[in-house]
Protein backbone atom coordinates (compact mmCIF):
# COMPACT_ATOMS: atom_id res chain seq x y z
CA UNK A 1 0.00 0.00 0.00
CA UNK A 2 2.78 2.40 0.82
CA UNK A 3 6.06 3.25 -0.21
CA UNK A 4 7.87 4.40 2.40
CA UNK A 5 11.14 7.13 0.88
CA UNK A 6 13.42 9.29 2.84
CA UNK A 7 14.13 12.99 1.01
CA UNK A 8 15.68 15.31 1.76
CA UNK A 9 16.09 18.07 -0.36
CA UNK A 10 18.40 21.78 0.49
CA UNK A 11 16.08 24.01 -1.23
CA UNK A 12 13.48 24.49 1.70
CA UNK A 13 11.01 25.50 -0.73
CA UNK A 14 10.96 21.69 -2.05
CA UNK A 15 11.14 19.75 1.69
CA UNK A 16 11.52 21.78 4.96
CA UNK A 17 14.26 19.66 5.87
CA UNK A 18 13.77 15.49 5.99
CA UNK A 19 10.39 13.85 5.52
CA UNK A 20 8.61 10.65 4.73
CA UNK A 21 7.57 10.85 0.81
CA UNK A 22 4.39 9.20 0.56
CA UNK A 23 3.19 7.19 -2.49
CA UNK A 24 0.12 6.68 -1.12
CA UNK A 25 -3.16 6.51 -3.90
CA UNK A 26 -5.24 5.45 -2.06
CA UNK A 27 -5.54 7.99 0.45
CA UNK A 28 -5.28 10.44 -1.69
CA UNK A 29 -7.44 8.98 -4.04
CA UNK A 30 -10.16 8.85 -0.96
CA UNK A 31 -9.82 12.48 -0.09
CA UNK A 32 -10.04 13.62 -3.46
CA UNK A 33 -13.39 11.88 -3.67
CA UNK A 34 -15.28 12.80 -0.59
CA UNK A 35 -13.90 15.90 -1.15
CA UNK A 36 -15.75 16.20 -4.43
CA UNK A 37 -18.88 14.38 -2.86
CA UNK A 38 -19.41 16.96 -0.63
CA UNK A 39 -18.62 14.66 2.39
CA UNK A 40 -18.85 17.17 4.67
CA UNK A 41 -22.41 17.88 5.40
CA UNK A 42 -22.65 13.88 6.36
CA UNK A 43 -20.00 14.18 8.47
CA UNK A 44 -21.44 17.69 10.20
CA UNK A 45 -24.63 16.00 10.17
CA UNK A 46 -23.19 13.16 12.40
CA UNK A 47 -21.93 15.57 14.79
CA UNK A 48 -18.35 13.99 14.41
CA UNK A 49 -15.14 15.99 16.20
CA UNK A 50 -14.23 17.34 12.92
CA UNK A 51 -16.00 18.70 9.80
CA UNK A 52 -13.99 17.73 6.59
CA UNK A 53 -10.86 16.17 5.39
CA UNK A 54 -7.66 17.66 4.41
CA UNK A 55 -5.84 17.49 1.39
CA UNK A 56 -2.62 16.40 0.25
CA UNK A 57 0.01 18.61 -0.87
CA UNK A 58 3.91 18.43 -1.31
CA UNK A 59 4.20 22.24 -1.27
CA UNK A 60 2.89 22.11 2.35
CA UNK A 61 5.35 19.99 4.09
CA UNK A 62 3.08 18.97 6.95
CA UNK A 63 0.57 18.15 5.23
CA UNK A 64 1.17 14.35 4.67
CA UNK A 65 1.16 13.72 8.56
CA UNK A 66 -1.86 15.82 9.09
CA UNK A 67 -3.77 13.81 6.03
CA UNK A 68 -3.21 10.61 7.55
CA UNK A 69 -4.27 11.86 11.04
CA UNK A 70 -7.69 13.61 10.30
CA UNK A 71 -8.19 10.20 7.90
CA UNK A 72 -7.92 8.00 10.97
CA UNK A 73 -9.88 10.22 13.02
CA UNK A 74 -12.72 10.38 10.69
CA UNK A 75 -12.53 6.63 9.32
CA UNK A 76 -15.78 5.03 10.57
CA UNK A 77 -17.61 7.88 8.87
CA UNK A 78 -15.64 8.07 6.10
CA UNK A 79 -16.65 4.08 5.43
CA UNK A 80 -20.08 5.04 5.74
CA UNK A 81 -19.86 7.70 3.80
CA UNK A 82 -18.30 4.95 0.84
CA UNK A 83 -21.11 2.47 1.50
CA UNK A 84 -24.01 5.05 1.10
CA UNK A 85 -22.17 6.24 -2.10
CA UNK A 86 -22.27 2.51 -3.17
CA UNK A 87 -18.08 2.95 -3.74
CA UNK A 88 -17.19 -0.04 -0.84
CA UNK A 89 -14.15 -0.71 -2.71
CA UNK A 90 -12.90 2.27 -2.11
CA UNK A 91 -12.56 1.97 1.38
CA UNK A 92 -11.45 -1.81 1.87
CA UNK A 93 -7.71 0.13 2.90
CA UNK A 94 -9.95 1.33 6.61
CA UNK A 95 -11.78 -1.90 7.18
CA UNK A 96 -8.91 -4.66 6.51
CA UNK A 97 -6.89 -5.06 9.43
CA UNK A 98 -3.86 -5.44 8.07
CA UNK A 99 -3.71 -2.56 6.13
CA UNK A 100 -5.24 -0.91 8.43
CA UNK A 101 -2.03 -0.96 10.86
CA UNK A 102 0.11 0.02 8.12
CA UNK A 103 -1.74 3.00 8.17
CA UNK A 104 -1.80 3.55 11.69
CA UNK A 105 1.88 2.79 11.40
CA UNK A 106 2.55 5.49 9.30
CA UNK A 107 -0.19 7.80 10.72
CA UNK A 108 2.20 7.76 13.82
CA UNK A 109 5.47 7.89 12.20
CA UNK A 110 4.51 10.56 10.56
CA UNK A 111 3.47 12.38 13.32
CA UNK A 112 6.97 11.87 15.04
CA UNK A 113 8.39 13.47 11.57
CA UNK A 114 6.29 16.47 11.54
CA UNK A 115 7.09 17.31 14.96
CA UNK A 116 10.64 17.02 14.40
CA UNK A 117 10.04 19.08 10.96
CA UNK A 118 8.72 21.98 13.42
CA UNK A 119 11.24 21.77 15.97
CA UNK A 120 14.14 22.76 12.83
CA UNK A 121 11.98 25.86 11.66
CA UNK A 122 11.45 28.64 13.90
CA UNK A 123 13.40 31.57 14.69
CA UNK A 124 17.31 31.98 15.99
CA UNK A 125 17.57 28.31 15.19
CA UNK A 126 21.54 27.79 14.96
CA UNK A 127 23.17 25.23 13.25
CA UNK A 128 24.09 23.04 16.54
CA UNK A 129 20.59 23.62 17.12
CA UNK A 130 19.42 21.40 14.11
CA UNK A 131 21.95 19.34 14.75
CA UNK A 132 20.97 18.76 17.86
CA UNK A 133 17.20 17.91 17.44
CA UNK A 134 18.65 15.51 14.45
CA UNK A 135 20.72 13.67 16.48
CA UNK A 136 17.83 13.14 18.84
CA UNK A 137 15.52 12.09 16.00
CA UNK A 138 17.81 9.24 15.39
CA UNK A 139 17.78 8.29 18.59
CA UNK A 140 14.22 8.33 18.96
CA UNK A 141 13.98 5.92 15.99
CA UNK A 142 16.83 3.48 17.53
CA UNK A 143 14.45 3.26 20.78
CA UNK A 144 11.06 2.62 18.23
CA UNK A 145 12.62 -0.14 16.61
CA UNK A 146 13.92 -1.42 19.78
CA UNK A 147 10.10 -1.24 21.41
CA UNK A 148 8.83 -2.64 18.38
CA UNK A 149 10.90 -5.62 18.78
CA UNK A 150 9.60 -6.27 21.88
CA UNK A 151 5.99 -5.66 20.96
CA UNK A 152 5.86 -2.24 22.91
CA UNK A 153 3.59 0.01 20.97
CA UNK A 154 3.81 2.77 23.79
CA UNK A 155 4.89 5.31 21.31
CA UNK A 156 2.84 4.56 18.30
CA UNK A 157 -0.91 5.06 19.38
CA UNK A 158 -2.51 4.78 16.51
CA UNK A 159 -1.05 0.87 15.80
CA UNK A 160 -1.62 0.93 19.62
CA UNK A 161 -5.21 1.08 18.99
CA UNK A 162 -5.30 -1.81 16.46
CA UNK A 163 -6.57 -5.05 18.25
CA UNK A 164 -3.97 -7.33 17.04
CA UNK A 165 -1.09 -7.01 14.68
CA UNK A 166 0.76 -10.12 14.29
CA UNK A 167 4.56 -10.20 14.69
CA UNK A 168 5.18 -10.49 11.41
CA UNK A 169 3.94 -6.97 10.65
CA UNK A 170 6.19 -5.80 13.49
CA UNK A 171 9.34 -7.28 11.80
CA UNK A 172 8.71 -5.84 8.64
CA UNK A 173 7.62 -2.52 10.84
CA UNK A 174 11.36 -2.88 12.79
CA UNK A 175 13.21 -3.44 9.77
CA UNK A 176 11.81 -0.30 8.14
CA UNK A 177 12.72 1.92 11.02
CA UNK A 178 16.23 0.79 11.46
CA UNK A 179 16.07 1.51 7.38
CA UNK A 180 14.97 5.14 8.58
CA UNK A 181 17.99 5.42 10.50
CA UNK A 182 20.32 4.50 8.20
CA UNK A 183 19.16 6.94 6.26
CA UNK A 184 19.59 9.65 8.07
CA UNK A 185 22.86 8.77 9.78
CA UNK A 186 23.98 8.61 5.47
CA UNK A 187 22.13 12.16 4.85
CA UNK A 188 23.65 13.67 7.66
CA UNK A 189 26.91 12.28 8.16
CA UNK A 190 28.50 15.90 7.27
CA UNK A 191 27.28 16.78 10.44
CA UNK A 192 29.48 14.32 11.90
CA UNK A 193 32.39 15.35 10.67
CA UNK A 194 32.47 18.83 11.81
CA UNK A 195 31.09 18.15 15.35
CA UNK A 196 33.75 19.15 17.60
CA UNK A 197 33.82 22.78 15.68
CA UNK A 198 30.03 22.91 17.03
CA UNK A 199 30.74 21.93 20.31
CA UNK A 200 33.47 24.56 20.57
CA UNK A 201 30.62 27.15 19.61
CA UNK A 202 27.58 25.37 21.32
CA UNK A 203 29.56 24.43 24.99
CA UNK A 204 32.81 26.12 24.53
CA UNK A 205 33.65 25.78 28.69
CA UNK A 206 32.88 22.09 28.33
CA UNK A 207 35.61 21.08 25.64
CA UNK A 208 38.49 19.24 25.70
CA UNK A 209 41.27 21.61 24.53
CA UNK A 210 43.72 19.12 23.18
CA UNK A 211 40.97 17.80 20.60
CA UNK A 212 40.62 21.16 19.19
CA UNK A 213 42.57 23.24 16.59
CA UNK A 214 45.62 24.54 17.76
CA UNK A 215 44.88 28.58 17.17
CA UNK A 216 41.58 27.75 19.53
CA UNK A 217 43.59 26.16 22.30
CA UNK A 218 45.34 29.21 23.82
CA UNK A 219 42.07 31.21 23.69
CA UNK A 220 39.66 28.36 25.32
CA UNK A 221 42.39 27.90 28.17
CA UNK A 222 41.94 31.83 28.64
CA UNK A 223 37.82 31.29 28.21
CA UNK A 224 37.41 28.17 30.72
CA UNK A 225 39.70 29.59 33.64
CA UNK A 226 37.64 32.83 33.43
CA UNK A 227 34.94 32.25 35.96
CA UNK A 228 33.02 35.57 35.00
CA UNK A 229 32.91 34.83 31.70
CA UNK A 230 31.52 31.14 32.63
CA UNK A 231 28.69 32.76 34.55
CA UNK A 232 28.07 35.30 31.54
CA UNK A 233 28.05 32.41 29.52
CA UNK A 234 24.74 31.03 30.97
CA UNK A 235 23.29 33.78 31.71
CA UNK A 236 22.66 35.48 28.58
CA UNK A 237 21.84 34.15 24.91
CA UNK A 238 24.82 32.75 23.08
CA UNK A 239 24.78 35.34 20.50
CA UNK A 240 25.42 37.66 22.99
CA UNK A 241 28.04 36.02 24.78
CA UNK A 242 30.23 36.09 22.09
CA UNK A 243 29.62 39.46 21.27
CA UNK A 244 30.69 40.37 24.42
CA UNK A 245 34.10 39.02 24.00
CA UNK A 246 36.97 41.04 23.51
CA UNK A 247 38.73 41.29 20.51
CA UNK A 248 41.89 41.44 21.63
CA UNK A 249 42.06 38.48 23.60
CA UNK A 250 39.61 35.90 21.65
CA UNK A 251 39.96 37.36 17.66
CA UNK A 252 39.80 33.37 16.73
CA UNK A 253 36.76 32.33 19.37
CA UNK A 254 34.99 35.00 17.97
CA UNK A 255 35.56 34.40 14.14
CA UNK A 256 34.64 30.47 14.73
CA UNK A 257 31.04 31.76 16.48
CA UNK A 258 30.91 34.32 13.34
CA UNK A 259 31.29 31.60 11.08
CA UNK A 260 28.86 28.60 12.44
CA UNK A 261 26.19 31.48 13.17
CA UNK A 262 26.21 32.73 9.39
CA UNK A 263 25.97 28.82 9.00
CA UNK A 264 22.04 28.64 7.34
CA UNK A 265 20.34 25.97 9.17
CA UNK A 266 16.62 27.09 9.34
CA UNK A 267 14.61 28.23 6.12
CA UNK A 268 12.65 30.57 8.63
CA UNK A 269 14.67 33.84 7.82
CA UNK A 270 14.47 32.73 3.91
CA UNK A 271 10.55 32.31 4.11
CA UNK A 272 10.60 35.49 5.84
CA UNK A 273 12.54 37.57 3.12
CA UNK A 274 10.13 36.50 0.52
CA UNK A 275 7.04 37.61 2.13
CA UNK A 276 8.53 40.34 3.03
CA UNK A 277 9.13 40.87 -0.23
CA UNK A 278 5.65 40.11 -1.51
CA UNK A 279 4.56 42.98 1.16
CA UNK A 280 6.72 45.78 -0.12
CA UNK A 281 6.53 45.38 -3.61
CA UNK A 282 2.60 46.07 -4.90
CA UNK A 283 0.76 48.23 -7.27
CA UNK A 284 1.60 51.52 -5.23
CA UNK A 285 5.47 51.09 -4.70
CA UNK A 286 6.19 50.37 -8.50
CA UNK A 287 8.95 53.10 -8.46
CA UNK A 288 10.98 51.40 -5.15
CA UNK A 289 14.17 50.43 -6.28
CA UNK A 290 16.57 47.45 -6.26
CA UNK A 291 18.62 49.19 -3.19
CA UNK A 292 15.51 50.58 -1.48
CA UNK A 293 13.98 46.81 -1.50
CA UNK A 294 17.11 45.17 -0.30
CA UNK A 295 17.20 47.56 2.46
CA UNK A 296 13.98 46.86 3.46
CA UNK A 297 14.12 43.12 3.67
CA UNK A 298 17.74 43.52 5.57
CA UNK A 299 15.81 45.47 8.22
CA UNK A 300 12.53 43.38 8.69
CA UNK A 301 14.74 39.89 8.34
CA UNK A 302 17.33 40.79 11.31
CA UNK A 303 17.59 42.67 14.38
CA UNK A 304 19.69 45.04 14.28
CA UNK A 305 21.29 47.52 17.14
CA UNK A 306 23.33 49.87 16.29
CA UNK A 307 26.60 50.20 18.20
CA UNK A 308 26.28 53.92 19.58
CA UNK A 309 30.04 53.96 21.12
CA UNK A 310 31.44 53.59 17.75
CA UNK A 311 28.60 56.05 16.09
CA UNK A 312 29.31 58.39 19.10
CA UNK A 313 33.41 58.28 18.38
CA UNK A 314 32.92 59.03 14.73
CA UNK A 315 31.00 63.08 16.09
CA UNK A 316 33.28 65.83 17.48
CA UNK A 317 30.08 67.50 19.48
CA UNK A 318 26.90 65.98 20.48
CA UNK A 319 23.97 68.20 20.75
CA UNK A 320 20.55 68.47 19.32
CA UNK A 321 21.08 72.53 18.00
CA UNK A 322 23.44 71.04 15.50
CA UNK A 323 21.21 68.81 13.53
CA UNK A 324 19.01 70.38 10.82
CA UNK A 325 15.56 69.29 10.93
Amino acid sequence: MVDLQLEFHPNPYKQNGPELALKTLEPQSSVSYITAKNACFIIWSVQSEYSDVLYYTKVRWLSAGCVFERVGQLKDDIVSFFHDKQCSADCEMLEDTERLSDFALFTDLLCHMNNLNVNMQGKNQFIDDIWAHLKAFKQKLNKFAGQLAKNDLSHFSKLNSIPSVNEEKLKNYEDGLKKLHFEFELRFQDFSAIQTELDIFTMPFNVNCEAVRSDLQLELIELQSNNHLKQSFLNIPKLEFYKSLSKVSFPNLIFHAQKNSAMFASSYICEQVFSTMNLKKNYFRSRLTDEDLASFLRISTSHFEPQYKELLKMKSQFHSSHYHI
